[in-house]
C-alpha cells in the first residue's frame, strides 16, 4: 500500500506541480526514505520513541539528501532540510507520545 501511496503522490505531485523532475525526485526520495525507515524501525518497534526516533532520523536524512541531489543536482541545503524536519518529528513524537500516555490512563479500572 506504501508504494502505491507513493506513486500515486508522485502523479499526482506532476499533474499539479508541472514539474516531472521534482515529480520523480520527490517520488524516488520517498521511497527509499521509506524504506530506510522502515529498515530502522523494525527492529526497534518494542521500545516505541527510540524506534521513531531514530527511523526518523535515517529517513529524514535519507529524503533530503536524494530529493536535493535528483532535483536539483546538488545537496547545498540538506541541513535546512533535516533541521525543520527534526522539529516538525520532534512535535510529533511528544503529540503522539501525549496521546498514548492520555489513552493508556484510560484503560485502567479503579474500582
Amino acid at each position: 500500500m506504501a508504494l502505491v501511496a507513493i506513486v500515486i503522490g508522485a502523479l499526482m505531485s506532476y499533474e499539479f506541480g508541472g514539474s516531472e523532475k521534482i515529480a520523480i525526485a520527490s517520488g524516488l526520495a520517498f521511497l527509499f526514505s521509506e524504506s530506510a525507515d522502515a529498515l530502522v524501525y523494525e527492529p526497534l518497534r518494542r521500545r516505541w520513541w527510540l524506534a521513531v526516533t531514530a527511523s526518523n532520523a535515517v529517513g529524514m536524512v535519507v529524503d533530503s539528501m536524494l530529493f536535493l541531489w535528483l532535483a536539483f543536482g546538488s545537496i547545498q541545503f540538506w541541513e535546512g532540510q533535516v533541521f525543520y524536519k527534526a522539529v516538525m518529528t520532534l512535535l510529533a513524537i511528544v503529540a503522539i507520545g501525549g496521546f498514548r500516555v492520555v489513552s493508556q490512563r484510560g484503560h485502567h479500572s479503579y474500582a
